[in-house]
């Protein structure tokens, strides 16, 4: 049986988790030799071993089940369990959490804050200039949202555009593989964006980054 030894603070509402298993896995994503992929590895791993010593106190209810032998009584869990993670740190943790308790809804708390002008940015898009030479060619819009078929966080974006003379100069792709990297580097699950179907010079672009057409259709519905 896994035990987590726990060290209390003074303040009874703040547990430190000292397991073996879980300051190894903690030195682990501290190295700087440890890649993305296996970060976000650690991290699933290590939530899962911290949900384990929360939920020690969490109310079970007595049930009958029948076993292959006789009708027996058991406990399970008796709470509905909601799974918030709190700025976009916590979001890697989500899916740690989910492997020990799947049936668990996940919702989601956006804040934000502008460390340059310390007044309050919107938490849902973000926007971009696209410069060239000095010069403005461009810019990009971003919607931010959770999506539970994702597992997290997505990137929408909503809108790319280049003037026509900063078009074939490959500035299209610069965009795309920054923004890219910034919202993977930020814990984001998923990219998505939309074009028009004569715009092939786009979705050629946007195959060649890696993107794929998704097999059904969208439909929406809008309100004055």
């Amino acid at each position: 049986m896994l035990k987590v030894n726990i060290v209390r603070c003074f303040m009874n509402n703040v547990t430190i988790f000292n397991h073996p298993l879980i300051t190894h896995k903690i030195a682990i994503m501290r190295d700087e030799r440890t890649g993305s992929k296996e970060f976000r590895e650690l991290v699933e791993e290590v939530a899962m071993l911290m949900a384990f010593e929360a939920l020690r106190d969490i109310n079970t209810q007595e049930i009958e089940v029948k076993t292959p032998i006789a009708v027996t009584k058991t406990r399970v869990i008796a709470n509905d369990i909601a799974i918030v993670p709190i700025l976009r740190a916590g979001l890697g943790m989500v899916n740690g959490i989910l492997a020990l308790v799947p049936t668990a809804k996940v919702g989601h708390v956006g804040l934000y804050r502008d460390h340059e002008t310390l007044v309050e940015g919107n938490p849902f898009s973000d926007g971009y200039m696209i410069e060239s030479d000095g010069e403005n060619v461009g810019y990009a819009l971003v919607a931010k949202t959770f999506s539970q078929e994702a597992g997290g966080m997505v990137a929408w974006f909503e809108e790319l555009y280049l003037s026509e003379k900063a078009r074939g100069k490959g500035l299209g792709t610069l965009a795309l593989m920054y923004l890219e990297g910034k919202y993977v580097s930020e814990g984001y699950k998923r990219i998505r964006l939309e074009y028009t179907a004569e715009n092939e010079r786009a979705a050629k672009l946007y195959r060649h980054l890696g993107f794929k057409t998704l097999d059904y259709l969208q439909m929406l519905k809008d309100f004055k």
